[in-house]
């Protein structure tokens, strides 16, 4: 399928390298600088954590994204 052959240009947030992947958390917030976007990544292991990114208003894209856990269920 077309959609699949081409699912990199569809990801918004890439997991971290020491992650399994991401999901879903809110709605994105809208503030002056962008959408703040708040997810969860899972670990290897299945431990969860949440995380925060700005994206762009416009794209959609990541303009910053935080490398520490905003919380961490440890």
């Amino acid at each position: 399928d077309a959609h699949l052959a081409d699912l990199g240009s569809h990801v918004i947030i890439e997991p971290a390298p020491d992650s399994f992947g991401v999901g879903a958390g809110a709605p994105p917030i809208e503030t002056a600088d962008g959408l703040l976007l708040l997810y969860h990544e899972r670990s290897w292991n299945s431990h969860y954590v949440t995380m925060a990114a700005l994206l762009d208003s416009d794209t959609g894209r990541v303009k910053a994204r935080l490398t520490d856990p905003i919380s961490d269920r440890t």
